[in-house]
């Protein structure tokens, strides 16, 4: 990670979203170190997906809302620009999409040709290695119409990896994946944020996961920042409880770094 002094490579100034008349964030602001492993945790409509869509410009943000990737302001970034920089992942997709896995990891690529070049060797390369690293060469001809929903997660990340941003931007990226799949990808994202120094923000339902790869928290309650903080500071039972408006129990084990976070069973 950088220094203290240095300029980060993720920063939000004031972010504020409304939608249909809705205000789903509210002044939001946080910068992100270079190489940091972020998670994104908070209760259902707490504006966690709506905060990558509108660093995405899926969603627009407030006009005084402001972004930058290191220090400079992405209002005068191209969509190619945002997209040599950042890669998003979004929720589990549905839909006829009429291409093969390769086809969709090849187009990905988009951001780093030239309008109408052809398949570089290079584009080539990315792709195949996207393919090796989310083990996904064995489908590579498959349409994306026949996988199931875990299965084109992995497509998602893995046209994510071949994009080589520095960020990535992921939601919910395991919430479909079977206990092996999601665990071979939680060791993925480890080994791209610690050996690649890819910085990774991650929105997850998951506080366990959370706590498991993340350096840090962000979460998120009814659109404002809740908690900026440290892992280790974020799992007492009492922040929890406040986040969520239930009760929790944390259980230690010698083989866990953290505490296991399980909801407290109510009474019948």
């Amino acid at each position: 990670m950088n220094g203290e002094g240095e300029v980060p490579i993720l920063e939000v100034r004031g972010l504020s979203c409304v939608r249909n008349g809705k205000t789903i964030l509210k002044n939001i602001n946080f910068r992100i170190k270079r190489g940091e492993y972020v998670s994104l945790p908070g209760p259902n409509g707490a504006g966690k997906s709506t905060l990558l869509k509108c660093l995405t410009r899926i969603f627009p943000m407030d006009s005084r809302s402001s972004f930058l990737l290191s220090g400079e302001e992405t209002a005068r970034f191209s969509d190619r620009k945002l997209a040599q920089k950042m890669a998003y992942v979004p929720q589990a997709q549905t839909g006829n999409f009429p291409f093969t896995v390769r086809q969709f990891i090849e187009a990905a690529r988009y951001s780093r040709q030239s309008p109408w070049e052809n398949t570089r060797a290079a584009d080539w390369k990315e792709t195949e290695k996207a393919l090796g690293v989310t083990n996904l060469t064995a489908l590579a001809e498959r349409e994306l119409s026949t996988l199931s929903g875990g299965e084109l997660q992995r497509v998602w990340l893995a046209g994510a990896i071949a994009q080589e941003t520095e960020i990535l931007l992921l939601d919910e990226v395991t919430s479909q994946m079977d206990y092996r799949i999601r665990e071979e990808t939680l060791a993925l994202l480890r080994r791209l944020n610690r050996d690649l120094g890819k910085t990774v923000i991650a929105v997850t339902h998951d506080i366990n996961e959370a706590a498991r790869n993340a350096d840090r928290i962000l979460a998120l309650k009814d659109g404002i920042l809740y908690f900026d903080g440290k892992t280790a500071d974020f799992l007492n039972e009492r922040t929890l409880a406040e986040l969520y408006g239930t009760p929790f129990l944390l259980l230690s084990s010698p083989e866990l770094p953290h505490p296991a976070v399980f909801s407290r069973p109510g009474k019948d």
